[in-house]
């Protein structure tokens, strides 16, 4: 349980494109243990000639001798009509892999799996949407794989828990977050301290904050966060096909870091740290981070410090306006309200010009030493200001 452990993961790959044959390349420098895929290994279906072609043919280098983990994404669902109508079906995906088996009353691809000091949880959500999606199918929350996942995740001992599947519940990407899985799977991986979630489906990198309760958390930290509130997600889908572009505004305040580029993550795990890279098919770095087992550090600001700067100045005001007048996001508003009474508004403007250049009463505490407060983080207060 005390080594360290080395994997890699890309998705949505199975193009064909001349950016899917630069990303393995990445992988084969890599000196992974373990080989993961977030999903759509082949475009536009799995069929046995389609997934020789644009897997076997271009992984086979790394397949040979690494152990090879798959989660079903939409594109690996094969089409078949029964009695005249079209289903979607794990049969040929599930065929070409030796997946772990475990006892089920379903069809689906889940499974889970340990590494040292690791568990891997691999989820099917293409299962649970298309039960969501299906109007002849029985209720949602009657889905086995539910079950098997709350008890999977609940039973492991292991110190790391890693969950992997295809359609992200938060993405600020092109899909958007999925609402059903959100509401489904989310609070399972709260209540059982999921460490990192990877997910694919969005044709890029996406990196959130840590997230409970649809509120992110942690943010202030930056790039080594140390006990995270909630699960990370990550989703990698830049393994080779099409990038997709970022539209779902509302999303994109959980997100911590994106990127529109092709990658491959990798991701090490040594005692108390986890520490996880997204690297371009030049093997550069364009997102990482650490997550560490360790004590957290406070959270501190100083009221009035509306633009995070570390000292109230004429930017304060100045912030405060745009964010009341243009739109603009403020990273604490903890931190702007300068009289503490709930609201970020004009009289926080007028406050500060009036201590700035009138030598009125300062705001309230903490100020002008750094301080913290109890609510702050489910105000969005993601960045810290007190230097």
């Amino acid at each position: 349980l005390d080594s360290k452990i080395s994997f890699m993961v890309i998705g949505d790959s199975g193009s064909g494109s001349a950016e899917q044959y630069l990303i393995r390349d990445v992988l084969l420098e890599g000196g992974m243990d373990l080989f993961l895929h977030s999903g759509d290994t082949v475009y536009p279906a799995v069929v046995d000639e389609s997934i020789q072609l644009r897997f076997f043919d271009i992984y086979e280098d790394i397949l040979t001798n690494t152990a090879f983990y798959p989660t079903m994404g939409n594109h690996d669902l094969s089409p078949t009509i029964i009695d005249e109508r079209l289903f979607y079906l794990p049969d040929v995906f599930q065929a070409q892999f030796a997946l772990p088996d475990i006892p089920r009353e379903d069809k689906g691809s889940y499974y889970s799996f340990d590494y040292g000091a690791m568990h891997v949880t691999v989820v099917d959500s293409t299962q649970i949407t298309l039960i969501m999606d299906d109007p002849f199918a029985p209720p949602v929350f009657d889905i086995p794989q539910l079950k098997w996942i709350e008890d999977d995740l609940r039973e492991s001992d292991r110190p790391w828990k890693v969950v992997l599947f295809h359609h992200p519940p938060y993405s600020g990407g092109a899909h958007g977050g999925h609402l059903g899985l959100r509401n489904m799977l989310v609070p399972i991986f709260e209540r059982n301290n999921v460490d990192l979630v990877i997910n694919g489906h969005e044709h890029h990198y996406q990196r959130s904050h840590p997230i409970l309760k649809e509120v992110a958390y942690d943010g202030w930290q930056g790039s080594s966060v140390y006990s995270p509130t909630g699960p990370i997600y990550v989703i990698t889908g830049g393994g080779g096909a099409l990038l997709y572009n970022f539209s779902h505004e509302e999303e994109l305040r959980y997100m911590a870091h994106t990127e529109l580029r092709h990658h491959a993550i990798k991701v090490q795990i040594e005692g108390d740290t986890l520490e996880l890279q997204a690297v371009d098919f030049n093997e550069q770095i364009i997102d990482e981070f650490k997550i560490i087992k360790g004590p957290k550090p406070q959270f501190n600001f100083i009221r009035g410090d509306a633009d995070a700067s570390g000292d109230i100045t004429i930017s304060d005001p100045i912030a405060v306006l745009s964010y009341a007048f243009l739109g603009t996001t403020i990273s604490c508003t903890e931190a702007a309200d300068w009289d503490d009474n709930d609201a970020v508004e004009i009289t926080d403007v007028v406050s500060s010009l009036s201590y700035q250049f009138l030598g009125e009463a300062p705001p309230k505490a903490p100020f002008p030493d750094c301080g913290t407060d109890v609510d702050f983080e489910e105000k969005w207060c993601l960045e810290t200001s007190c230097k």
